[in-house]
Order: structure tokens, then sequence, then C-alpha cells
């Protein structure tokens, strides 16, 4: 699948659109212009052989990258930005991925847990929020308060946690870990991380999944 990073330089925000279209509802604009769409839908065995089946083909597609595109008086040049699965995800990895509203409901007995334990989780929910808030949302304001928010957050975590039992400690303070903490604000500064983490993209699989099932059912039919 592909997809369009939406940036309020080359599209309308909610409020331009809604005065245009002369409406009171609100549209979310950014979801509209980032909605992926199917680029190839590859039906091939999971052996290495039969998935690079498609390469040669996106390879064509890859070299009329560089065709200037002319809309109006305007030249559309296009930018290529490739990620496999969870890559774009991994700077901010916490479980199941509900959108900017997620809430966490905790259960919590404060005379056996500690006010850090509560503040972590607290500090996690708000860069959650942020994370996955809209492009109109991000300020210089909310950049810097996410840059609080994981330092916090790796301070806490070493500090409720410390060395873990269950797991290893190069596994809980490995990529994800230092991704989060480190990258997700520098990521946030430059784009909008709603945009890079494929949710959205997740959410197509099983539309397309069902697709592939009517397809195979019409081929064993003769249609």
């Amino acid at each position: 699948m592909t997809t369009i990073l939406y940036d309020a330089a080359n599209f309308m925000t909610d409020n331009e659109y809604q005065t245009l279209a002369r409406t009171t509802s609100t549209t979310n604009v950014q979801s509209i212009v980032e909605k992926p769409q199917l680029y190839i839908l590859g039906r091939s065995a999971s052996k290495d052989i039969d998935q690079i089946s498609y390469t040669e083909a996106r390879i064509e597609d890859l070299k009329q990258l560089t065709n200037k595109i002319r809309y109006g008086d305007i030249d559309l040049i296009f930018k290529l930005r490739l990620f496999s699965g969870d890559g774009p995800a991994r700077q901010f990895e916490a479980g199941q991925q509900k959108g900017e509203t997620s809430a966490v409901f905790v259960v919590l007995k404060h005379d056996k847990i500690s006010e850090d334990t509560v503040d972590l989780i607290q500090v996690l929910v708000e860069i959650i929020n942020i994370a996955y808030s809209s492009e109109e949302k991000r300020s210089p304001r909310q950049i810097l308060r996410l840059y609080n928010l994981t330092f916090l957050f790796g301070v806490l975590t070493k500090s409720v946690i410390g060395t873990p039992v269950k797991i290893t400690t190069r596994k809980l303070y490995g990529c994800h870990f230092h991704s989060l903490v480190v990258h997700l604000p520098e990521v946030y500064r430059i784009v909008n991380t709603k945009s890079i983490l494929c949710e959205q993209e997740e959410r197509s699989f099983e539309a397309y999944g069902e697709l592939l099932k009517l397809q195979q059912i019409g081929n064993q039919v003769g249609l």
C-alpha cells in the first residue's frame, strides 16, 4: 500500500475545508489525505523466491517516480519513503494502538503502588496522546512537552522497573525503549508521527484478505 503524508503547506486545514464547504460539521482532512491506497495486491507463497516475484514491476514503477506531474501551474515532484511492516512505528511501540483517544484503565491501590508507578502510567498515556495527535495540534510547545515526557519516561522506567526479572535487560531497554525515549520527539519535531504510524494500513489488511478469498473462490468455480 501507499500513502501520502499530510502537510498543512500542501493541503487544507480542517478549518479551511470547513469554510470552503460551508458546513458546520468538522472534517478530519489529515485522515482523508493519508488514507492508504492499494498499490499491489500480491498473491504469492511465503518462500523467498515467491516473495520477490513482483520486484521487477516495482522497480519499473520506482524509476517512473522521477517523472514530474504538472497540476495547474505547479510541478509535483515525488519524494519516496519506504517502510516494511511496523518499521515506522519503532519509535513508538505501546501494545495495542487505539489512536489518540486511547484510554488506559488502571485500578490503583495507593497503599501498595508507589507514586513513581502512577507517574509512569500517566506519562505514558500523555506520550500516546501526543504521538497520535493531529498535525494541527503539533506546535513548539507540544514538541517541547514530548521531549520532557520521553525523558521523564526513561527515568521513571529505570526507577520503577530497574533490572527486569522476567525478560533480559537488553530486551526491555533495547531498540523500542531507545527509539521512544530518544527518537520519538526528534521525529515528531520533523513530521507529525500520526502520519507515519501504520495503523490505517493495518486496518486495511482484513479487507484485502477478504478480497483474496473471493478471488480464490472465483478461480475454483471457473469465474
